[in-house]
Order: C-alpha cells, then structure tokens, then sequence
C-alpha cells in the first residue's frame, strides 16, 4: 500500500519518506496516512521484527492501529519514531530504560528544551570526586575559560565535572599545556556550532519540536563533532609542515 498525504501535505512515496528526526511532531494528531502490517514495516526500517515488538513491549514505541484482534499496522509516525529510538541507543549509546525517559520528558504538557537535554544526559556516568592541587588547578583553569566566555552554567554541572576531570588526566600525563591551549580553541568551535544549534533548535514550530530537535542535536552534534575533529586533526598532522604529504593530494586528481 503506498504512503499518501504526510503532516507536510506534500504527497510522499515510497522510496522517499521524510526520515530526518525532526519531522514526527503533530503526525499523530493528523489524518491516518498509508500504514504497514509488521513484516513490511520491517522490511521497510530494516530492524527485526522481535525488535520491534520488544519496543513496544517496552513503550518505546506506541501500539499500532488494529485491523483484528492479531494484527496492527504501522504509519509514518512509528517508523519516525523507531528510527528516533535507534538513534538514541546506537549512536547515543543511551541505554533504553533512559531512552523511555527522554522520550516522556518530550511528550510532557510542561515540555522544554533544558528538560529534554537533562533526561538525556542523565544516563552519562560522572567521574569521581577528587581532590589535592592539580584537581584545583584544573578547576580554577576550566572555570576561568567558562567565565571569559560569558557561559552561565554553574561549576556543579555535570559537564563542568566531566571537563575538570577531562583537564585533570592531562596533567597528570604530563600534558598539561594541551588543556589549557585546545580549552580555549574548543570553546570557540563550540559556540560558533552551538550558535547554528541553537537557531535550529528555536526554529521548531511548537514546544514538542523544539524538544525534539534539541535532543537530535545533542546527538547528532556529538557524533559529527567528534567525527570532524579526528578528520582535522589528520589533515593537519598531514601537512607537509609535519613532513606527511598533504591531505588535499590524497583525494581525486584535480583538474586541470
């Protein structure tokens, strides 16, 4: 059966369902599009059906429509959804039970960005406590970055935890130089893609899609952050400064 109308009003078919997971806000409260009976829903996201019916086991996924006692179909909404689950818990690494979570804090009345973010975060475990002069230093050293940057988070936060510890194993390789120069070239990276996050994010149409964008950036935006940094770091330890060939001289010959 194809697809028809989506919440867009943009006739969509088979091949070329909207899959970018920012687009599911509101479809449940639209008209019923084309639907799938499990195996073709399957097939169609590729994820085994015991998969999928654990999900929704699970609650990570809402039951389908029934069309008898033993049978469901599944729309655009749930395909959405799934492939929303998969992406918290294999590229997030979000273990489920949190996955449950986040996806409660994006469907509360109260619904918010910052409530979004910390169910998400909150499945990260946080370094241990520690103590003694190069853990003040390395406090004193990431606070100050924090400060010169106008960045209105408290030192108890999670992240700055995670930062100062981040700092703190530096030192003690012997590296310290490293976290006080990279601190301050991070943090300006940073905020020059935390600024386009951010106007993505503020450009959802109501509270649930901001919600949900913000955690795709979350996501995504530490996959493709870590994903480029590696990739800089090779071209410019390639460079012939370094004595490797550059990196431009390994792709396509250009043309002449």
């Amino acid at each position: 059966m194809p697809w028809h109308r989506g919440y867009t009003g943009v006739r969509v078919y088979p091949a070329a369902v909207v899959r970018d997971l920012s687009c599911e806000v509101g479809v449940q409260d639209r008209a019923e599009v084309g639907q799938l009976r499990i195996g073709e829903f399957s097939r169609r996201v590729g994820v085994p059906i015991p998969t999928i019916k654990y999900y929704l086991r699970q609650g990570l996924l809402s039951p389908g429509s029934l069309t008898s006692p033993n049978q469901a179909t599944y729309g655009p909404h749930h395909e959405h959804r799934l492939r929303l689950v998969r992406a918290l818990s294999e590229l997030g690494g979000v273990p489920l039970a949190r996955v449950r979570a986040v996806l409660v804090a994006m469907t509360a009345p109260d619904v918010t960005t910052l409530g979004v973010l910390r169910a998400l975060r909150e499945h990260e475990p946080e370094p241990e406590p520690e103590h003694g002069p190069d853990h003040e230093q390395a406090r004193t050293a990431v606070l100050e970055t924090l400060t010169r940057r106008g960045w209105l988070i408290s030192p108890d936060d999670p992240e700055v935890r995670k930062l100062i510890a981040t700092a703190l194993a530096s030192r003690s390789l012997g590296h310290a130089e490293l976290a006080v120069e990279a601190l301050d070239a991070y943090a300006e990276a940073s905020e020059r893609a935390a600024r386009v996050e951010a106007r993505y994010v503020a450009d959802g149409h109501d509270p649930r899609e901001r919600a949900e964008r913000a955690v795709v950036v979350a996501l995504l935006g530490d996959a493709l952050q870590s994903s480029v940094r590696r990739l800089a770091l090779e071209g410019a330890m390639r460079t012939p400064r370094t004595g490797g060939p550059a990196l431009r001289r390994q792709g396509p010959k250009a043309r002449s």
